[in-house]
């Protein structure tokens, strides 16, 4: 169920903030009609049925909200766990390990993904707006997740000697995602090790 449909029978709302899921695409209407709004927080999971243009018309241009000068945007309810020791035994599952050591990945909506988050910042640095929560630091929470993916994978291969055998819990290939012909073999951070000498290239940890 949404409730933002009630937002304007509160007109002199001056701060908000949506928790859980609980917002429908029209939230941007809805807020127009709370003209003292200054503060608005939206909680996890409250931008899953936002569409992203609709949105950004309230920061900035003729349809930005008239007081609205406080946006916090902690969405997408991303988490860091543990790094994984070298040492460390890594499981076939890469992505359940990471879980199990406390990585979250962020939740995207459809409507709204990172080329948003990034152009969500833009839009409030640009129109004076003060943004805070996750959405001001996702790139190099994920910058950090992906690292750690590649740590693990990399691990994976040194424990199996092999790259071909890891692979997704549907069975398919891990590294499909990877663009390796397009890897410069001499422009790279070489970790050579017990694997055959012509795969050296594919594994590194620039």
């Amino acid at each position: 169920m949404y409730s933002d449909d009630i937002l304007p029978q509160f007109q002199n709302l001056r701060y908000l903030s949506i928790g859980d899921d609980i917002a429908s695409e029209s939230l941007p209407s809805h807020l127009r009609r709370l003209p003292l709004l200054t503060s608005l927080r939206l909680g996890p999971s409250a931008h899953y049925n936002l569409i992203a243009s609709d949105f950004f018309t309230l920061l900035q241009g003729p349809t930005r909200h008239p007081s609205l000068s406080h946006l916090i945007f902690e969405c997408f309810g991303g988490q860091s766990g543990s790094r994984v020791d070298v040492g460390a035994n890594v499981e076939e599952d890469i992505e359940e390990g990471m879980l199990s050591d406390g990585w979250v990945r962020p939740l995207y909506a459809e409507n709204f993904d990172d080329e948003d988050v990034a152009e969500l910042a833009r839009i409030c640095a640009t129109s004076g707006i003060r943004l805070e929560g996750d959405a001001t630091s996702l790139s190099k929470f994920e910058e950090d997740y992906e690292l750690e993916e590649a740590n693990r994978s990399v691990l994976r291969c040194l424990q199996l000697k092999s790259l071909d055998e890891i692979s997704w819990s549907d069975g398919s290939p891990y590294f499909d995602h990877i663009p390796i012909d397009h890897l410069d073999p001499q422009n790279l951070n070489l970790v050579k090790i017990d694997l055959p000498e012509k795969n050296w290239f594919r594994l590194s940890l620039k």
